[in-house]
């Protein structure tokens, strides 16, 4: 499984070699390449950090001669020029997105052996395209809430893109890499450059068939409208993924679309709503053709209308999505994960899954009930929705409607109540529930006290890392309680509770 922004590939005869060193970097491998440049792996020479580098070389209108870049002809000299002042353009855009989660960040930019560079930040991850064949291969095709997982983050990053003034123009599945460490989409390789080389060299089109707008191909004003298309043609690329025995997983050429169309046929592309059907709600698939429309004005027009229909709170029963859907959207407004983050939006979409029984919804709304969260603050409610997702076996809800029952918050203080529902939560190894079983052992609250029953919750959630039993297990072997005095155990776990900081 590849890692890192790009698939890492075979080197090529133009490439630099490996140990060449640009600026304060030194290049370890390629990463990827295509007509318009080379991606290396490289390291920081002082601080060893990894980086992605990008090299501007246009093979349409450059020549490596050793490490320089000439172009191929005196003619080309001013062409490619003109896509180096693209190209850093590019990375201007991108520092200033470089606080945005689902765009690649720019580090620097800088000039040398006669081209232009763009140093990135190295992201472990993997690129969408490849992430939907090899869900594809498991019998696990993306689902609406994997759809909307990637969507959601992926045209909120693209909106500050385009507010910018910035057209993306190359946007695809591999374009996307998907982070490991959150699951994030990032958006990658920019196409400000490309476009330089595709008007002086026809041949090297700025574009990927199948994802790009008839304006594209054709003649027409670029805008955000194009990237749409895109993004249109990514969620087709999504939803086909489950028809893999009837269809092809890339989208149509546009060329192909509008020849049907000028001689009256069928449109060779099959309609997400066609593909989709039973398994997306409604108002997605609609939502995806009508990105997917030959002619602009027909599209829909940029990413707040796409992302306003993703988010709706649709009422009607027919399009409403399941109630795994409906969580995601909630957990996604509610985190703000890549949107603005709205607790009121969220807790519309945490009380539809909630009233079809998710368990996951209604601890969430019992935590937002709790804190006050896109609701006022009901502590009797948030005690009741803890409890009908706690009776479901959700041990985060078990330890929470445990919490409230010692502190007395929405229900009477009784901490036997509590302890039997913290034991439920530890039986499932939730830490913070097998911790507070421990403290009510030594207390004797809610139970009998019992050093060495004590001793057995504590060690199993510092086991698990939990400090605070680490601390409390310490003081247990320092002084002899619930287990034979050993200050050398002792001291082992007063050092991992002191490495995590526990003062």
């Amino acid at each position: 499984m590849p890692s890192g922004i790009f698939q890492v590939t075979s080197g090529r005869r133009d490439a630099l070699p490996h140990g060449t060193i640009l600026r304060d970097y030194t290049l370890e491998s390629v990463l990827g390449h295509g007509g318009f440049g080379i991606v290396y792996r490289a390291r920081h020479n002082q601080l060893a950090q990894l980086v992605a580098i990008k090299e501007y070389l246009p093979l349409g209108l450059a020549v490596r001669e050793g490490e320089i870049v000439h172009p191929r002809s005196p003619n080309y000299s001013e062409y490619l020029e003109d896509g180096r002042r693209r190209f850093q353009k590019e990375a201007q855009a991108l520092i200033n997105f470089r606080h945005h989660r689902s765009i690649v960040t720019c580090l620097e930019y800088f000039r040398a052996n006669g081209t232009a560079y763009l140093v990135m930040e190295y992201e472990d991850g993997l690129p969408l395209s490849e992430l939907l064949r090899k869900r594809e291969l498991e019998g696990r095709p993306f689902s609406e809430v994997d759809l909307l997982w990637i969507a959601i983050p992926l045209l909120e990053g693209l909106r500050k893109v385009h507010q910018a003034g910035v057209v993306h123009r190359d946007i695809k599945p591999a374009n996307i890499l998907v982070r490991r460490s959150d699951q994030m989409p990032v958006l990658l390789d920019f196409g400000a450059a490309k476009q330089e080389v595709a008007a002086r060299t026809k041949s090297m089109a700025p574009y990927t068939p199948g994802y790009a707008a008839f304006e594209q191909v054709g003649e027409g004003p670029l805008g955000p409208w194009t990237d749409i298309y895109a993004v249109g043609a990514v969620l087709w690329r999504m939803v086909a993924g489950g028809k893999l025995q009837v269809h092809g997983l890339n989208p149509v050429r546009v060329e192909s679309r509008m020849a049907a169309k000028m001689r009256q046929q069928a449109d060779p592309l099959p309609s997400a709503s066609q593909l989709g059907a039973g398994r997306f709600p409604v108002s997605v698939l609609k939502a995806i053709d009508q990105c997917l429309e030959l002619f602009d004005d027909n599209r829909i027009r940029d990413c707040n209308a796409l992302l306003g229909i993703l988010l709706a709170k649709d009422e009607s029963p027919a399009d409403q999505g399941s109630p795994e859907a409906q969580f995601c959207l909630g957990l996604i407004l509610w985190q703000g994960r890549g949107v603005a983050q709205n607790y009121a939006k969220a807790f519309q979409w945490f009380r539809q899954a909630a009233d079809q029984g998710l368990a996951n919804a209604q601890h969430k709304l019992g935590l937002m009930y709790r804190e006050g969260e896109g609701v006022a603050q009901n502590l009797a409610e948030a005690a009741q929705w803890f409890r009908k997702a706690a009776d479901q076996g959700l041990a985060e809800a078990q330890f929470a409607l445990g919490t409230m029952y010692v502190k007395g918050k929405g229900v009477a203080r009784n901490h036997a109540e509590a302890a039997q529902w913290f034991r439920k939560a530890a039986d499932q190894g939730w830490a913070r529930a097998q911790n507070y079983l421990g403290t009510m052992y030594v207390k004797g609250k809610g139970v009998a006290r019992n050093h060495a029953e004590a001793a057995q919750w504590f060690r199993k959630a510092a086991d698990q890392g939990w400090a605070r039993a680490q601390n409390y297990l310490g003081i247990m072997y320092r002084d002899g309680e619930g287990v034979a005095r050993n200050h050398a155990e002792a001291v082992q776990w007063f050092r991992k509770a002191a490495d995590q900081g526990w003062a």
